[in-house]
């Protein structure tokens, strides 16, 4: 797991994943018709960083649970960087999600990356 976030935080932008291939959001219903490939309207690099941060969350958690306190810090403050690119890049300044899809707003929401005050 810590190998996995490694290699991305060493292909990340900014704390985005945004560069190389990605799976992405593929076989979703809402693909564009003009496109000739099954892949949803949902940006890849948004889904790769959603998933950047989900690992990086899930790694501090582990961290935690096996008292590696140094790495479990370590691993929060990645996540919360990634959390504030993710905003930044993918949120308004009133607070709506810029992506209007079914898979951006949920995982958005189920990856804990929108703010209380943030609408979505």
């Amino acid at each position: 797991m810590k190998g996995w976030v490694e290699y991305i935080r060493s292909q990340a932008n900014g704390n985005l994943w945004d560069t190389g291939t990605h799976f992405g959001d593929w076989l979703a219903l809402d693909r564009h018709q003009e496109k000739d490939d099954y892949y949803g309207a949902t940006p890849d690099e948004y889904v790769s960083t959603a998933f950047y941060a989900y690992s990086t969350a899930i790694l501090s958690k582990a961290a935690g649970v096996l008292d590696k306190v140094g790495e479990q810090k370590e691993y929060l403050h990645l996540w919360n960087d990634i959390k504030q690119a993710f905003q930044h890049k993918y949120f308004t300044s009133s607070g709506r999600l810029t992506i209007q899809t079914q898979t951006a707003h949920v995982l958005a929401l189920m990856f804990d990356l929108v703010e209380k005050h943030r609408s979505v």
